[in-house]
């Protein structure tokens, strides 16, 4: 078996009962270009949300930071920008989203985009300050973690599943308490009232991507799982 982190090869083989020695850790990589890494010129501060758009999926906690941030006179200019789709079951959520944005006066500060497509992504991405995915619970991977990283966003993450891995790993971001009711805003907040440190987060992480989350490592790895199989 191969898992994606540590944490979940820890979880499947526990609830699988397998021995630890059948699971292998292979971090997931991206594809990288040439390509500079994003301006995050903060003018405005933009944050991003990739993933699908639903409650499980941490938008409603984004939302509600974002919130907090933007009635904060210094973060009247702040923006939010999510993609990743959505089903008919999400649409109701949606809805209810924009209703309180709007009834905050907040409606036209937040962008719904429905084309995600791979083309797409990296332009997205490339508009962001910050990317935040705030999953409760966490996941098996963030994928999208290293895509923002490999254009030099920073990330904010709670520190659970996956995610402490990756964002220890890279340098590319912050962790904060998810028992801390106010942690995302704060960590959010640490980096849009300090555009120099979140540059420097993400010139960290897109050096951590280029070296070490690429497609040739990960490739190298599985075919040192598959020798290790047959060799058995």
């Amino acid at each position: 078996f191969v898992s994606t982190s540590t944490w979940y090869a820890e979880r499947m083989t526990t609830r699988m009962g397998l021995a630890p020695d059948r699971v292998s850790v292979v971090f997931p990589g991206v594809e990288t270009d040439d390509a500079a890494p994003a301006p995050l010129d903060f003018d405005p501060p933009v944050i991003g949300f990739l993933e699908r758009l639903s409650r499980g999926q941490g938008l409603g906690l984004l939302v509600d930071a974002f919130i907090t941030l933007k009635r904060l006179p210094r973060f009247k200019n702040l923006r939010l920008r999510a993609t990743g789709g959505c089903t008919p079951a999400d649409q109701r959520f949606r809805e209810e989203i924009q209703a309180k944005l709007r009834g905050g006066g907040m409606g036209d500060a937040v962008e719904f985009i429905e084309d995600f497509q791979l083309a797409q992504r990296g332009e997205f991405l490339r508009s962001l300050s910050v990317l935040s995915v705030p999953v409760p619970g966490g996941e098996a991977f963030g994928l999208q973690l290293l895509e923002a990283m490999a254009q030099g966003v920073p990330v904010v993450q709670p520190a659970e599943g996956s995610y402490p891995e990756i964002v220890n790993a890279t340098g590319g971001g912050l962790l904060y308490d998810p028992g801390d009711p106010n942690g995302l805003t704060r960590a959010l907040q640490s980096l849009l009232e300090h555009p120099d440190e979140a540059r420097r987060l993400g010139r960290q992480g897109r050096a951590a991507i280029l070296a070490q989350f690429n497609m040739d490592r990960v490739v190298r790895e599985m075919i040192a799982v598959y020798t290790a199989v047959l060799e058995k």
